[in-house]
């Protein structure tokens, strides 16, 4: 079909008439459509009212019937005094009454009988017959209720009201029987509507149009009503349905009645009849409009020729211009759009002629511009390669598959090692996770967050092995710019490369000169602490080194090592010992990996530890007046110590236990006044805030070295308190805390079982421990079953397991799961124990039961 009407050639003026004819048709059918339905709607509307008017009509009617005949029946004067003449001249009054009876007994007594009905339907009499049984079934209830009514029908015959009374003085019934033909007629005769009687069970007790009476019209009644009773109490008593029938869709209007709620007046109109004389008008208006189309389309045609013709001048015209005859020159005399156009038109082929001239001039000189421009295009290629060459700067565009381009410059090679030209950029840069890094160059080109954003995720600098003492050291940053496209999404990447080798030796200078004065600072206000843990350096020190030549793996365990390290980071993290931390802390990650403590392992620790040994002896040099001080102490303390066991031994034991409590003891917070600014000092740098930390009993005399390894090892103690257990402000605020956390040390001396003890605790209102945490951790580890069924208050206990650490990332503070085992550790070793409380979301308590020495 297609293609037979693009082989169809059909005149322009032919084209018009048939879209104005589309375009009227169209234009016609839409409104006619609208006001159509506008119409069929209004109808509707009113045969809606109509019907169901009609039907509510109709059931008053029938209602007021039934109440007037009762009335009639009440009233009634059936005494004895009357004659039977003047009984059936009472009686005759009423034209509906067709049976007066009397039960005698188990019989009817006939007292009236109206004979023009029988007269009426004497062709016919058992049309008026009635079931006995249903009367005297009648009668028998009126006995129980005075009045009885009933509709009775016998399908093919007469619908009967009757009326049952039981006169009590008279001990006897009568039976009023009233046939219903008159009033049915009087009341269903409206003609255009279908008007029936019907009984709930589908029967039709009367219906103004008889040849409907069909077995399906009952069934159809008998659906119809059975829907009906399911719907609520108003809509059962009255309503309006669209429904389908054998011979069309009606409308159905329906009205219970209320003296016999089994029976309904139905009031019906056939669709189809009630808008034949609208759709009539409908096709009228249809036909007067095709034909007003037709008449126009003929108007039309005469009317295109002041269209067609000076397109027709127009298109050969522009057909012998295509050909090339250029001097072409079109003639329309009319007054419109039309002679415009053709003006314009040899306006147009004037302009083709000139430019034609021109063009055939500048192709005869054409061939001496383009060697012009290139030569030109040469010398700023030139230029702008020798302005880029010489920058100091790196400069190489990559695409985002992450492959650089043939653009880059001299510095490139010199901070890459190779030529850029082709490579990966992530060649170039070696990241450590190159996976991630194609990633990160994918998004830079997707933008899911700004690019400002993206780069912060990316390499700031290129990643060395060297150490900035080295010779050949370099520093490379790394910037990135985007180049867009004209929908500004990203299409390369500029990456910058810049030589920051020496700001970034200056600020490594200044840093090692900041951490060397605060390094100064804390020495000076902790000389006997930081004395105290270069002699317990050298001491461990000393047990490596003359355990050379024996079996040292049966000697000290690997745990053992790594406390060792892990305690001696502590310690000088304290002292701000920032070089040397990082160290301790990257060859306790070494020893860490090791599954067992090979030869190899300690002699590298040697070598390591005369390196340390080196930097302490250059420290101690720093403090020399302070060691000599503290030597002298120590010989005092010595000439003291013998004194008092001089005393002792004369039997002098009371003075000597004085002279020892006043000489040879020490306030117990002496062994922790460096913890509270460490933990102040970490706290800030971890970003938290904690308030000022409480210590009670801390005037508590104890010997001055009994308790000295203990208290070194308690470094890890309060460092896992800032650094695991106080929250940081905002989460502190939204749970309800206040924004800094506390830290609380109590001492107690205590007497069980004539043991002196010190109980010594440390608390803080943190997150506190989480069991389900620390249940996590020993399953992934290989704990046995037994272990992870302990309760939650036992479980907590095995973060003192070595090796066992619920943090997700190791840091020089925590993480490895030592610390806490060897603080356990060093309790043990003075005969003491640990008690741990804790509750998650509300703080730790850790407890130290010590002997008092």
């Amino acid at each position: 079909m297609k293609k037979i009407l693009k082989e169809v050639n059909l005149p322009l003026r032919t084209k018009i008439v048939a879209l104005q004819t589309i375009v009227s048709l169209l234009i016609v059918i839409i409104l006619l459509s609208i006001s159509t339905n506008m119409v069929f709607e209004d109808k509707k509307a009113y045969l809606y009212d109509a019907v169901f008017s009609n039907v509510k009509t109709s059931n008053q009617l029938l209602e007021r019937f039934f109440e007037s005949k009762l009335l009639n029946s009440q009233t009634q004067n059936m005494t004895e005094s009357l004659t039977r003449e003047e009984i059936e001249h009472t009686l005759s009054l009423d034209k509906d009454l067709y049976k007066v009876r009397e039960l005698v007994g188990d019989q009817y007594k006939e007292i009236y009988k109206n004979n023009s009905h029988e007269e009426k339907y004497r062709k016919n009499r058992d049309f008026l017959s009635q079931d006995e049984n249903e009367l005297m079934s009648l009668s028998f209830k009126s006995t129980k209720s005075k009045i009885v009514t009933d509709i009775s029908f016998v399908k093919g015959k007469m619908p009967f009201f009757n009326i049952a009374i039981f006169h009590k003085e008279h001990h006897k019934t009568l039976v009023y029987t009233y046939v219903l033909d008159s009033i049915f007629e009087e009341i269903f005769s409206k003609k255009g509507y279908e008007n029936a009687l019907i009984r709930t069970s589908g029967d039709i007790v009367y219906k103004n149009i008889p040849y409907l009476f069909e077995d399906q019209e009952m069934s159809f009644y008998l659906k119809f009503f059975t829907q009906i009773q399911t719907l609520s109490e108003g809509a059962k008593k009255l309503g309006l349905k669209e429904e389908e029938k054998k011979n069309g869709d009606y409308m159905i209007a329906y009205k219970q009645l209320k003296s016999f709620p089994n029976f309904y007046i139905v009031s019906e109109i056939n669709n189809k009849q009630a808008y034949s004389v609208t759709t009539t008008l409908a096709m009228k208006t249809l036909s007067y409009a095709i034909i007003l189309i037709g008449f126009f389309n003929i108007l039309s045609l005469f009317l295109s020729k002041s269209i067609t013709n000076p397109l027709s001048t127009l298109l050969e015209g522009i057909q012998k211009i295509s050909e090339g005859n250029y001097e072409t020159k079109i003639e329309i005399n009319s007054k419109d759009e039309f002679r415009q156009l053709a003006n314009s038109f040899n306006e147009m082929g004037d302009k083709i002629i000139e430019y034609n001239n021109q063009l055939q001039e500048y192709n005869r000189t054409l061939e001496d511009k383009v060697n012009e421009r290139t030569a030109d295009l040469n010398s700023a290629n030139d230029f702008i390669n020798t302005m880029i060459n010489s920058l100091d700067q790196g400069l190489l565009v990559f695409n985002e598959l992450g492959k650089c381009q043939d653009t880059f410059t001299k510095p490139c090679e010199e901070f890459f090692k190779k030529s850029p030209k082709g490579e990966r950029v992530k060649d170039l840069i070696n990241p450590e996770d190159k996976n991630l890094f194609d990633e990160w160059v994918k998004n830079l080109f997707l933008e899911p967050i700004p690019f400002k954003s993206l780069i912060e995720l990316g390499p700031k600098f290129i990643p060395t092995e060297q150490q900035p003492t080295q010779e050949g050291f370099k520093h490379i940053t790394l910037n990135y710019y985007p180049m867009r496209d004209s929908q500004e999404k990203v299409s390369n990447v500029v990456l910058v490369a810049t030589d920051k080798t020496k700001e970034f030796l200056a600020n490594e200078k200044v840093k090692e000169q900041n951490d060397y004065i605060k390094f100064l600072s804390s020495v000076l206000s902790n000389r006997k602490e930081f004395n105290n843990l270069v002699k317990f350096f050298k001491e461990k020190f000393h047990d490596i080194e003359t355990s050379s030549n024996k079996n040292w793996e049966e000697k000290e365990s690997k745990d053992d090592l790594l406390m060792l390290l892990h305690s001696l980071k502590g310690g000088f993290s304290l002292f701000k010992m920032t070089k040397l931390t990082d160290s301790i802390h990257n060859y306790e990650t070494f020893a860490g990996n090791n599954e067992i403590v090979t030869e190899d392992l300690i002699e590298q620790f040697k070598e390591f530890n005369t390196i340390i040994d080196s930097d302490i002896d250059k420290l101690n040099s720093l403090t020399q007046s302070d060691k000599e001080e503290i030597e002298s102490i120590e010989l005092s303390l010595a000439a003291v110590e013998h004194f008092e066991k001089t005393l002792a031994s004369k039997g002098f034991k009371s003075i000597s236990r004085q002279f020892k409590a006043l000489f040879q003891k020490t306030p117990i917070k002496s062994y922790i006044n460096s913890y509270i600014p460490m933990m102040k000092t970490l706290a800030i740098d971890l970003g938290k805030e904690i308030r000022e930390v409480e210590i009670q009993g801390s005037e508590l005399l104890v010997d001055k070295e009994f308790y000295e390894y203990f208290f070194s090892s308690c470094v890890h103690l309060f460092r896992n308190g800032i650094d695991h257990g106080i929250e940081v402000p905002d989460l502190r605020e939204s749970l309800g805390k206040p924004r800094g956390g506390r830290v609380s040390i109590n001492f107690e001396y205590l007497k069980e079982e004539e043991k002196s003890l010190i109980k010594f605790s440390v608390k803080d209102d943190g997150g506190g421990i989480n069991p389900s945490k620390v249940r996590e951790k020993m399953k992934s580890i290989g704990y046995d079953e037994a272990s992870l069924s302990e309760s939650d208050e036992e479980i907590i206990y095995h973060i003192f397991d070595m090796e066992l650490s619920t943090a997700e990332v190791v840091t020089e503070i925590s993480g490895r799961g030592v610390g806490l085992s060897d603080v356990k550790k060093r309790a043990e070793e003075l005969g003491g124990k640990v008690n741990l409380f804790s509750q998650n979301g509300k703080g730790t308590t850790f407890e130290f039961l010590l002997p008092y020495r």
